[in-house]
């Protein structure tokens, strides 16, 4: 950890940007356990020194989750999530920092932005219930309250906006969706699209497709994540996108029967870079189709 009075306040004014890397280790974060909301102690004010004499600074952040980051996200001005990159991190964090190759990466879970905001916090942090099995060794036994609301698939139903939603990432361009069809393909559908490079880089597009129950004969999310894919599209270019969407995309599982039910009815099919942003929406009625 470096000392909060180092580097001079003289030092951080002169610098072009300001780089901090902060985050857990493999004492503060493992499996079997849930970790501190928070950052480790002294990191939000060592973000906050940095931001006080710097207008550029740049988190990065290693970490298998989210955390709060309420004290300074809205002083910095880039925050990048790097997980636990390994040995080839540094070549690959220069890389994205320098502008040579444009960040791509897109959210596996919601993030919230603070506790209070996580429709989980009732259960998150307490201590597991033991277990005791004669046939075997002890267990922990952790609850998921939230039923099949896990994560995005809770926000309408809690009415809670995250942070950043599901799926969500930036780059160093933007894109246009387009040109939306949706046909009938073997046990379900291909839904098809056009990603265009509106910028003025390459970079890679993460196009995600989520399907929304309309008349739902059961308790479900608004919507799910069903299929999604990864192009580079060069600058001012375009790549066609194709995603099947097979009889489980509108399937359900069965709680009496004990097996995945595909319902018919109305379904729309949402396109877009994650799953708090649509940009493209079809409506088609599901029947139900002879399994492949």
């Amino acid at each position: 950890m470096v000392a909060l009075d180092s580097p001079s306040p003289e030092v951080l004014r002169k610098a072009a940007a300001v780089i901090v890397c902060v985050g857990f280790d493999s004492l503060s974060e493992s499996e079997n356990m849930d970790r501190k909301y928070t950052l480790p102690k002294g990191q939000d004010d060592l973000i906050l020194r940095m931001a006080r004499y710097n207008d550029n600074v740049v988190v990065v952040a290693n970490s298998g989750g989210e955390f709060d980051l309420s004290a300074w996200q809205d002083r910095v001005k880039a925050i990048l999530l790097t997980w636990y990159p390994g040995q080839e991190g540094g070549n690959a964090l220069a890389a994205i920092l320098s502008g040579k190759v444009s960040p791509s990466g897109r959210l596996p879970f919601t993030f919230w932005g603070a506790k209070d905001k996580n429709p989980a916090q009732k259960w998150y942090d307490v201590q597991p219930q033991i277990h005791k099995d004669p046939k075997r060794q002890h267990y922990n036994y952790t609850t998921y309250g939230e039923g099949v609301f896990l994560g995005y698939r809770g926000v309408e139903h809690f009415g809670v906006t995250p942070l950043y939603p599901f799926g969500f990432g930036l780059s160093y361009t933007t894109f246009d969706y387009a040109d939306a069809s949706v046909v009938p393909s073997g046990d379900g559908y291909d839904v098809s699209f056009t990603v265009r490079n509106t910028g003025k880089v390459a970079a890679k597009e993460v196009a995600q497709v989520y399907v929304a129950p309309e008349n739902a004969p059961v308790m479900r999310p608004a919507k799910e994540l069903k299929g999604y894919d990864k192009k580079l599209i060069a600058k001012g270019s375009e790549e066609r996108f194709t995603i099947h969407l097979d009889r489980s995309a509108f399937s359900y599982y069965d709680t009496k029967s004990h097996s995945w039910v595909a319902a018919p009815g109305a379904y729309k099919i949402l396109i877009g870079p994650s799953s708090g942003q649509t940009k493209l929406e079809i409506e088609v009625k599901f029947f139900i189709l002879p399994a492949s």
